[in-house]
């Protein structure tokens, strides 16, 4: 409605929707770095903590889509899941089915920024598995967690049930995460898409 006031409805490219998303994920990375060392800190101390989350950003695709491309998701998804990790480790708490769906939501949360993160859901479902109380209470705890995740991603199933006519899909094709197919030769050891070419051709890798 701002934007109809000033002028015709945005198409989506307008310079400051564009770059919104690009600062909000810088934001989000750099969150999701406080986090983690904050977390790490109480475990190791500060400058072990240090260390490791520089080593961390810099050695690995977070500092990629912190500074190169932070309008992705990926940024998003490092601080969901630096929420999730910061729920589950700084709390000695007993794990209860409260403990349990909030934990489930978080979890949920991740999965809306990148739907993989729904591997996050095994945490709670595996406390509560070895939470010392009754079958009953840990039975009610791995439900809650499910509800939980169920109810923070409601919004994309929703969408998706609108786009593919189920709640659960796979829009980027059943090419997407093979997980039986990593290539780990071709990501530790190419150099290019030439040299990625002259391997797949020489070893017969499709």
């Amino acid at each position: 409605m701002l934007f109809r006031s000033w002028g015709p409805p945005p198409t989506g490219f307008e310079h400051v929707l564009q770059l919104v998303p690009g600062v909000t994920g810088v934001l989000a990375a750099t969150a999701a770095a406080w986090f983690a060392w904050r977390l790490a800190a109480r475990m190791v101390g500060e400058r072990a903590a240090t260390r490791g989350i520089a080593g961390i950003w810099l050695g690995s695709s977070a500092f990629y889509y912190t500074l190169i491309a932070p309008s992705y998701s990926h940024a998003a998804s490092m601080f969901a899941c630096a929420m999730f990790f910061w729920h589950w480790l700084h709390s000695d708490a007993e794990w209860t089915p409260a403990r349990a769906a909030v934990s489930g939501a978080l979890a949920g949360f991740a999965s809306l920024m990148r739907w993989q993160d729904a591997l996050l859901l095994a945490v709670p479902i595996y406390e509560m598995a070895r939470a010392r109380t009754t079958w009953s209470s840990r039975a009610g705890g791995a439900a809650a967690a499910v509800v939980g995740w169920a109810v923070a991603f409601s919004p994309q199933m929703s969408v998706w049930n609108a786009l593919y006519g189920r709640p659960l899909a796979m829009p980027q094709g059943s090419s997407f995460m093979r997980w039986t197919d990593p290539h780990p030769f071709l990501v530790l050891f190419s150099r290019s898409e030439e040299h990625t070419s002259e391997l797949q051709s020489r070893f017969g890798i499709s």
